[in-house]
This record gives C-alpha cells, sequence and structure tokens, in this order.
C-alpha cells in the first residue's frame, strides 16, 4: 500500500512526514455510517464467532465500499469496486520543516485494471517552492509499474488487513448482536500494519494485543481496531478501521485531461 504504516519508506527532506515521518498523531478514522447492528447467529448456525467475523471481511466479489484507516504512518482513505478492479488510495499527512509553514499533503493513487494515475493535493494550495508539482492528474508509466503498484488491487479487497488480525488470535467472542472481541497475535502477520520496527519492538507484547470488531445487519465488516501498547520510542497506539458505504460508495471514473507524472511521484509511491 502507498505510503501506509511503518512499511512505508520516508519521501525524502522536502516531503519527509508524507510516510508519517514526522507525525506521531493518532487521526480518528471516519466513523461508521448508522445502521442496526446484525444479528446474532441463529441456533441452526454452527459457526464460531471467528468464522462469523471472519466471513464479514470483503472479498473480490464483494460491493464497492469506502474504507478509512487510522494508520501508524498517517490517515489513509479511499474506495474500492472489485467489479471493476477499482481502486483509489488517499494518503493523507500533516507535516512541517522547522521554519516552514505547516501543511498537508494527499497523495492519490487511482488504479482500474492496470492502468493507473496518481494526484497530489496540498492545503494550503500556494506553497512556495511545491509549484513544480502538478495538481492534475498524472499518467502513471506502466514500464515504470512493472512490479505492480503497493495499493493495486488485491484479491483479498481488504486494504486494513483484517485477515490478518484475524489469522493468530484467541479468545474470540461475541459480546452483542454483532459485536466482537478477542486478542490477536501479530508476531507473524503484522508487518504490513505495524512496520518491522514496531513490531520488533513490542516483543512478547505483539502476541496479545487486545481487539474488538462489529459486522452490519448483512454481516459485514464495518469497523475493527486493535490497542497497541507503547514500545520503546513508539507511542501507544490504536490501529483503527472503517469498512463503509457498502454499494454506495461513488467509485472514481479514469481522469480526463490527465499528464505525464513528475518522476517524484514514482518515489512517493514506494520505487
Amino acid at each position: 500500500m502507498i505510503a501506509r504504516s511503518g512499511a512505508t519508506a520516508c519521501l525524502g527532506v522536502l516531503l519527509a512526514a508524507l510516510a508519517g515521518c514526522a507525525s506521531t498523531a493518532s487521526p480518528t478514522a471516519t466513523p461508521p455510517p448508522s445502521s442496526r447492528p446484525a444479528t446474532s447467529a441463529s441456533p441452526a448456525d454452527s459457526r464460531t464467532p471467528l468464522q462469523i467475523l471472519t466471513a464479514g471481511i470483503p472479498t473480490n466479489t464483494s460491493v464497492a465500499y469506502h474504507f478509512s484507516i487510522n494508520d501508524v504512518g498517517g490517515p489513509t482513505y479511499g474506495v474500492i469496486d472489485p467489479a471493476t478492479k477499482t481502486t483509489e488510495y488517499d494518503v493523507v499527512s500533516d507535516t512541517h520543516v522547522p521554519d516552514d509553514p505547516k501543511y498537508t499533503m494527499t497523495l492519490k493513487v487511482l488504479t482500474i485494471g492496470k492502468k493507473a494515475w496518481a494526484k497530489v493535493v496540498l492545503a494550503p494550495k500556494n506553497l512556495s517552492g511545491f509549484a513544480y508539482i502538478p495538481r492534475r492528474w498524472m499518467v502513471l508509466a506502466p514500464s515504470k509499474i512493472a512490479g505492480g503498484l503497493p495499493n493495486g488491487f488485491q484479491k483479498d479487497s481488504d486494504p486494513a488487513y483484517a485477515r490478518d488480525i484475524l489469522a493468530n488470535p484467541s479468545d474470540v467472542s461475541q459480546t452483542s448482536p454483532g459485536h466482537f472481541k478477542g486478542i490477536t497475535d501479530l508476531t507473524d502477520s503484522g508487518s504490513e500494519i505495524l512496520g518491522d520496527a514496531r513490531l520488533e519492538a513490542l516483543g512478547n507484547a505483539a502476541t496479545k494485543l487486545p481487539f474488538t470488531a462489529a459486522l452490519d445487519a448483512k454481516g459485514r465488516l464495518t469497523t475493527m481496531s486493535v490497542v497497541m501498547p507503547a514500545a520503546a520510542k513508539f507511542p501507544a497506539f490504536t490501529y483503527k478501521f472503517v469498512y463503509d458505504q457498502y454499494a454506495t460508495a461513488t467509485v472514481p471514473k479514469a481522469p480526463t485531461g490527465a499528464i505525464k507524472a513528475i518522476p517524484e511521484v514514482y518515489e512517493w509511491i514506494g520505487y
């Protein structure tokens, strides 16, 4: 995933904080839409709470949906539509370097099938020294992304790695209709979520991280959070994400009038 979690590299001096290098804040993920919770499993349903919860994770046959992630490297949000193999990841960074103004930079990467575009949004818009960055969508050259975009459409359609959280769980229980809790061991499956450095710093604590999750009335995953204690230089943090707007999310279309991408864009998305 682009500019995501600890697995993301810093983007250089000028835009260092795009990958969260300058920010330790814990932004709040977009709250899920109000809807009645999923009903409890019927007596005839022999599935365990873990099986019910896992079945709610989006797949490559799911309807289009929106996601918002309160990530260790900064907030990420976007839309995924498995039917058209469309993904848009918007990675937000608040940053400022000493003697420079504070600004917000959002790197948007859109993929539709094998085609990809990128766009940079800055706030405030007219920042000194950033005139070289186009404000329009830029076409990403296939020859420069031969290895595949880090945030291209994935088979499992699970941008926040819910499956990794549920890979090694224990004590999973349903606390009320549509609501679950448990303990997860991220030792072997948490590098995409935490990054190797944080995972190593957690040590044995990574084997017993409490999590909660909720499903909607149709049994689809809507929220999940994992509580992480402070470790070494890393402050305590709650990794939280929201999957919402099932079947109502606006699916992005291919941009018109896109221009050639500047070289820096490839660096910012990990190339």
